[in-house]
C-alpha cells in the first residue's frame, strides 16, 4: 500500500483481492473487487467487471491480499483505566508487582503523598495463589497512596496510606466484600462494590480526552473501527468523544452504554434520561455515524477469579471469599428487575454483567419478566454481557428471549485454566460456551473487555477456532466441543457484533450501501485458519479503512 494518493480518493476501486462480505451465516466465497463512493460501498465483484463500469474510479491493486468487514469490539471500556497507570499484567509475583510500581514511581518522578494507580495484577498466577496485602506494599511504599487493580476490574489491592484516606465502615456496602485478617483489620484488598471506599482520582478531563486519542489509534492497528464502550459516562465520555469528532480527530464508531446500574441503580440518571419530566433524548448516529447512546449497562455479579460471580454452587476451597460464600450479587435484585424494566419501556437495550450461572439466571428472569409484561420489548435486543458460565437448564433460554450473549473469546482459555479449581468440574463443563450457542443460531457478539487483557481481534478468533493459548496449549483445548469455524469467529466480530448493537444494516458485512469499514489481512484466515489456528497468530493487519479512509496503515 505505497500509493496513499490513490487510497486517499473518493471514489476507488480495490481489486485483486480476497474480499469476504461476512453477509451470510454460512461460508461464502470471496469476491475480488470492491468499488467505494465517498465511503460506502457501491458494489462487490470480479476485478474486470468493475474497473470496466467504473473507469473515472482510481484502482488500487491489492495484491491478493484478505479484505474482511472492519472489526467490532462488543465490550470495551473506556481509556480511564488504563491511561497513565502502572501495567503490571504478566507479573509473576508480587514482589515483581513492587518492582515494577517502584519504576514507575522513578520514572515518572512521582513524589510521596501522591496517588499511584494501576491495573493487571492476578493472584492466581503469583506463587501459592495468595491475595496481595498492604503490608506487600507498606515497605517500599510508605509515603505514595498505592492502588492496584486486578486485571478484572474487579478488585483494588491498596496500602496503608491509601487506606488512611478512605473511611472504612465497620460491614462492606451491599454487592462489596472487605477482607480482614485474624484481628479484623483490612488486609488491603477490597472486591467489587468495596473497591468504591477507596477515594482514588480520576483523570483530568484533558488526560482523559488524550487518552481516547491514543486508544482509538492503537485499536486501529489490530483492525477496530467499532467500539461497544461498556459504562460510557454522558458527563465524561460522551462529552469528549463529541469534543473529538467536532474537532474530526476521531476515527472511530462508539456505541455507548449509560452507566445506568453500575456499580449501583442511579435513579437520577434513569429519571434525566428517561422516565422524567423532559428526558434527555437517546443519541444516534451522531458525526455521522460516530457516536451512538441507546443502552444501558447493569452489573449483578462479580468475577470468577476474584470469586465474585454468583453461583448456583459453593466454590471450591480455598477459592472462596468466606466459607461456603457463593459470589456477590452487586444490585438489589427486585430494584434491578423494575428498573431495567424501566428503562427498556423508554426504547433503550438493557445490557447486563453476569458471570456466574446464578446471575444469569437472574438476569434472564429479569428479561423474560419484562417480555411477557410487553412483548415489543424483545425487540432491542436486551444482552448478557460475558455470560461465562451458564446452567444447562438455561441454555435454550437465550434463543426463546432473543438475548444476545456478548463473550470474549479470549478470556476463554486464560480463565479455563483455573475453571475447574475454583469453580468445579460439572459447572466448568458449561463454561465459556460458543459452539452451543451458534448451534441454537442465536446471534453471538465478540469483544475483549478491554483493557482486561489484549485487544486484539485476531488474538480472540484464534482462542475461539482453538480453545488454546497461543503456546498451543492445553492439547486439544480446553472444552473443545465448543470449537467454532473461522468463518463463525469473524462474524462474532463483525456482522453479529453490528447486530447486537442494532447496526447491522449500516456496518458487519461488506454490502451495497453499507459503510466502507474494512481491514486487510496479510494472510487469508479465512480459507487456512481452521485447520492451521496458528496461522491466525501469525497475521498481522495491513490496512484498516473507516468510511472508505485509510486510517492505519502498517509501516
Amino acid at each position: 500500500f505505497s500509493i496513499l494518493g490513490v487510497l486517499a480518493q473518493p471514489e476507488v476501486i480495490i481489486h485483486n483481492a480476497e474480499i469476504y462480505s461476512l453477509r451470510t451465516a454460512a461460508y461464502e466465497p470471496p469476491e475480488e473487487a470492491m468499488a467505494i463512493s465517498f465511503g460506502r460501498i457501491l458494489e462487490l465483484g470480479s476485478s474486470e467487471f468493475l474497473l470496466r463500469k467504473y473507469p473515472t474510479f482510481a484502482s488500487f491493486n491489492a495484491l491478493g491480499q484478505t479484505i474482511v468487514p472492519g472489526f467490532i469490539d462488543s465490550h470495551a471500556h473506556p481509556p480511564e483505566l488504563e491511561y497513565n497507570r502502572v501495567r503490571l499484567w504478566g507479573a509473576k509475583s508480587v514482589e515483581e508487582c513492587v518492582e515494577i510500581i517502584r519504576e514507575f514511581i522513578v520514572e515518572n518522578q512521582i513524589s510521596p503523598g501522591s496517588w499511584v494507580q494501576g491495573r493487571g495484577w492476578d493472584h492466581l498466577a503469583f506463587p501459592g495463589q495468595r491475595w496481595p496485602t498492604k503490608e506487600d506494599l507498606d515497605v517500599m511504599f510508605p509515603a505514595h497512596f498505592i492502588a492496584m487493580t486486578r486485571f478484572d476490574a474487579h478488585v483494588r489491592w491498596v496500602n496503608s496510606a491509601a487506606l488512611a484516606q478512605a473511611t472504612i465502615p465497620d460491614n462492606p456496602p451491599f454487592g462489596g466484600f472487605i477482607m480482614r485478617d485474624e484481628n479484623g483489620e483490612p488486609t488491603g484488598i477490597f472486591v467489587d462494590n468495596a473497591a468504591g471506599i477507596i477515594p482514588a482520582p480520576p483523570l483530568s478531563l484533558s488526560e482523559l480526552k488524550t487518552a481516547y486519542r491514543d486508544v482509538v489509534k492503537r485499536l486501529q492497528t489490530v483492525g477496530l473501527t467499532t467500539l461497544v464502550i461498556a459504562a460510557l459516562s454522558p458527563d465524561r465520555d460522551a462529552i469528549l468523544i463529541k469534543e473529538l469528532i467536532d474537532e474530526d480527530d476521531f476515527d472511530m464508531r462508539v456505541y455507548g452504554m449509560l452507566p445506568a446500574m453500575v456499580p449501583n441503580i442511579d435513579l437520577a440518571m434513569l429519571e434525566r434520561f428517561c422516565t422524567g419530566p423532559n428526558p434527555e433524548p437517546q443519541i444516534h448516529d451522531y458525526g455521522d455515524g460516530r457516536l451512538t447512546i441507546r443502552s444501558v449497562k447493569g452489573i449483578l455479579d462479580g468475577e470468577i477469579g476474584s470469586f465474585g460471580a454468583l453461583m448456583l454452587q459453593n466454590y471450591i476451597p480455598p477459592f472462596e471469599l468466606s466459607p461456603g460464600n457463593r459470589g456477590l450479587l452487586r444490585l438489589p435484585y427486585d430494584q434491578y428487575v423494575n428498573v431495567s424494566r424501566a428503562w427498556a419501556e423508554c426504547g433503550y437495550q438493557v445490557n447486563t454483567h453476569a458471570i456466574g450461572d446464578h446471575a444469569i439466571r437472574l438476569v434472564l428472569d429479569s428479561y423474560q419478566s419484562m417480555i411477557l409484561a410487553n412483548p415489543e420489548l424483545q425487540s432491542l435486543r436486551h444482552r448478557i454481557e460475558h455470560a461465562d458460565v451458564v446452567n444447562a437448564a438455561d441454555i435454550s433460554r437465550f434463543a426463546q428471549l432473543g438475548v444476545i450473549p456478548s463473550l470474549q473469546p479470549y478470556h476463554f482459555p486464560y480463565k479455563l485454566r483455573y475453571c475447574q479449581d475454583v469453580i468445579g468440574p460439572e459447572a466448568s463443563a458449561n463454561a465459556f460456551l460458543a459452539r452451543t450457542f451458534y448451534d441454537q443460531n442465536v446471534p453471538v457478539a465478540f469483544g475483549s473487555d478491554l483493557p482486561y487483557l489484549d485487544e486484539s481481534p485476531l488474538l480472540g478468533i484464534h482462542a475461539a477456532v482453538s480453545r488454546q493459548h497461543e503456546d498451543g496449549t492445553p492439547l486439544g483445548g480446553y472444552n473443545p466441543s465448543e470449537r467454532i469455524t473461522v468463518w463463525e469467529a469473524v462474524r462474532g466480530y463483525t456482522w453479529s457484533a453490528a447486530f447486537a448493537a442494532h447496526e447491522e444494516l449500516k456496518i458487519g458485512s461488506l454490502e451495497t450501501g453499507k459503510k466502507a469499514d474494512f481491514v486487510v489481512l496479510d494472510r487469508n484466515i479465512i480459507e487456512f485458519g481452521d485447520i492451521l489456528p496458528e496461522l491466525i497468530l501469525e497475521t498481522s493487519v495491513t490496512a484498516t479503512f473507516m468510511d472508505g479512509k485509510l486510517v492505519y496503515l502498517a509501516k
